[in-house]
């Protein structure tokens, strides 16, 4: 094993793929913290923890994420609390909310994959 990277409380383990784009792997862990990590030595680059809105202890489930979605400059993430966030994807800096995004009354429990724009 070349490194290891602790996000925080993993007492059920971690349920997201890590993606790995041009040496930068990019990853969620619970409460849908996003980390960008240096893939040659594991250093982390840089990391994102949203605001997890209250009642989120209700949820049936742990409050863990399926993933990442890496496209277009920016890492996506569906929040437990039924929000999709867009970071940019060399800073880690909140890009405002996608524009293919519907809000929901359910949490989201799958990766998101952004449809690519269509000419115009």
């Amino acid at each position: 094993m070349a490194w290891t990277h602790q996000p925080g409380d993993i007492t059920q383990g971690l349920q997201a793929t890590p993606l790995a784009v041009d040496g930068i792997v990019y990853y969620a862990g619970s409460f849908n913290r996003v980390f960008a990590l240096d893939g040659a030595s594991g250093d982390e680059i840089w990391h994102y923890y949203p605001q997890i809105k209250d009642g989120v202890e209700k949820l049936p489930t742990a409050p863990y994420t399926r993933g990442v979605a890496v496209a277009n400059g920016m890492v996506f993430i569906g929040t437990i609390d039924g929000r999709a966030i867009a970071l940019d994807q060399k800073t880690g800096k909140r890009c405002g909310r996608p524009s293919w995004w519907t809000r929901s009354n359910a949490a989201v429990c799958s990766r998101h994959l952004p449809w690519p724009s269509r000419a115009r």
